[in-house]
């Protein structure tokens, strides 16, 4: 076996260094960027399970008051930014979102607007849902068929962020428990 020449020693050494410099200021670098303990989900990263895409504008679906009177969802919604949860009358998962919905401080001093859409007519849904919520928020009903014809939507609750120009920044399917409200604050 040959001895290692004075030269290859030398670039041995060097090469030692260099990745030892190169793994030190990493490891400083990687120590040094501070790291979100709760990152802030993308739209892309929830389910979608309806027919509506992001980006899209929101099709015209007929709706009713809690004074039964008509209207469309887009003209209810009066050009503001709207966080819409679509429920159905005894969904386990919808009562879970309203729950947290009427906690006081959901939506203080938000600069969108909690709107409930509850699939069937008032009387159907006025045992399911929570009293404060009917005194805090606005509160529609639709058609089933309507929905499925226009929305297609598969899984309850749906969440939908809508800007002021009706566009849909996200749909969220299904509850996914508790969403940072930064979400909602910066993609509405």
């Amino acid at each position: 076996m040959q001895p290692f020449s004075k030269r290859n020693l030398i670039y041995l050494s060097l090469g030692a260094i260099v990745i030892f410099v190169a793994v030190f200021a990493g490891v400083r670098a990687g120590l040094a960027v501070k790291h979100d303990e709760n990152p802030i989900p993308v739209p892309e990263s929830f389910s979608n399970q309806t027919s509506l895409k992001i980006g899209d504008y929101l099709p015209t679906l007929p709706i009713k008051g809690p004074k039964d009177d008509s209207s469309s969802l887009l003209s209810a919604l009066r050009r503001h930014k709207t966080l819409l949860a679509i429920v159905l009358p005894g969904c386990g998962p919808c009562r879970n979102l309203l729950d947290e919905w009427s906690e006081p401080s959901f939506a203080e001093s938000a600069a969108w607007h909690p709107v409930i859409l509850a699939v069937g007519s008032p009387e159907q849904a006025a045992e399911e849902l929570p009293d404060n919520l009917k005194n805090h928020y606005q509160i529609f009903y639709c058609d089933e068929n309507d929905l499925n014809r226009l929305y297609r939507v598969a899984v309850y609750p749906t969440v939908l962020g809508i800007d002021q120009d009706g566009r849909i920044k996200f749909v969220i399917s299904g509850y996914v428990g508790r969403i940072d409200r930064r979400f909602f604050d910066k993609y509405l």
